[in-house]
């Protein structure tokens, strides 16, 4: 199935439940919003590193969570499974125990580049700031600024990779709810194996979209001040959201088709 198929089955199962799936997305966006100014806010009041680095972590399993839900939601609701634009809520909830697992596996299964990455970005950072101050210091000397470019580049591709194996968990997990969290990781990456590049094309297809919302933006930023471009952003990001969440089930079930027919053959 080409990009352009996936794309066209995704709008006509979004046929006649395209406003509830936004709606949905909206709210999700508007707790999404409401969660990271209570974390600025609590970051702002503590003092203790420790208790903040704490917070955070509960802070982005939630947002996981979420993340998850909506996308089950979104999916549920384009097959009439559901008639709920907030049951993303009560699926989060629901299955908080099991989402949070699922992210400790995927940290898990990251965890090597991960740890690249971070001492690649606190490489560059300070080398940047060497570089900045023309002065050498601990480490760091500002002749390898491009070399710490470079690196930082480079680890943060390797990163997006190991990241992009995970990324249809949520549809695995609507496929399969008798999975524990191990198997929906582990279904995930054994599914993405040889597909995330076109993965990656259909996302990209996506991108006229991005560059129109944008230009509008920056539009409205010439009539309205930018702290209160938000809540567009938000309205474009629910407008899109359900379109590109069908479209990436669509990819799901073409990778299963595949699959299938391989074994078939066999």
């Amino acid at each position: 199935m080409t990009i352009q198929d996936m794309k066209k089955n995704a709008k006509l199962k979004l046929s006649g439940n395209y406003l509830k799936c936004v709606f949905s997305a909206l709210i999700y966006f508007i707790i999404v919003l409401v969660l990271t100014y209570l974390l600025k806010f609590i970051i702002l009041k503590l003092n203790q590193q420790i208790l903040e680095i704490i917070i955070e972590a509960i802070f982005s399993i939630i947002s996981f969570t979420l993340a998850i839900g909506i996308t089950v939601n979104i999916i549920n609701l384009t097959d009439n499974k559901s008639k709920g634009i907030s049951k993303f809520l009560d699926n989060s909830l629901l299955n908080f125990t099991k989402y949070a697992k699922i992210l400790f596996h995927i940290i898990v299964k990251i965890a090597i580049p991960l740890v690249l990455f971070g001492l690649a970005t606190f490489y560059h950072l300070g080398t940047s700031i060497a570089y900045s101050n023309n002065k050498s210091f601990l480490c760091f000397s500002p002749n390898y600024i491009y070399f710490s470019t470079i690196l930082f580049l480079a680890m943060s591709f390797v990163l997006i990779y190991f990241i992009l194996k995970f990324i249809i968990v949520p549809y695995v997990s609507v496929e399969h709810p008798e999975f524990s969290a191990k198997e929906i990781v582990e279904n995930s990456r054994d599914t993405m194996k040889g597909n995330i590049f076109n993965y990656i094309l259909l996302i990209l297809s996506f991108l006229p979209w991005i560059i129109l919302m944008s230009i509008i933006l920056f539009i409205f930023n010439k009539f309205i001040p930018a702290q209160f471009l938000t809540p567009f952003v938000i309205l474009f990001d629910a407008i899109l959201k359900p379109y590109t969440t069908t479209s990436i089930s669509m990819f799901y079930d073409d990778i299963k088709n595949q699959d299938l027919k391989n074994k078939t053959k066999v």
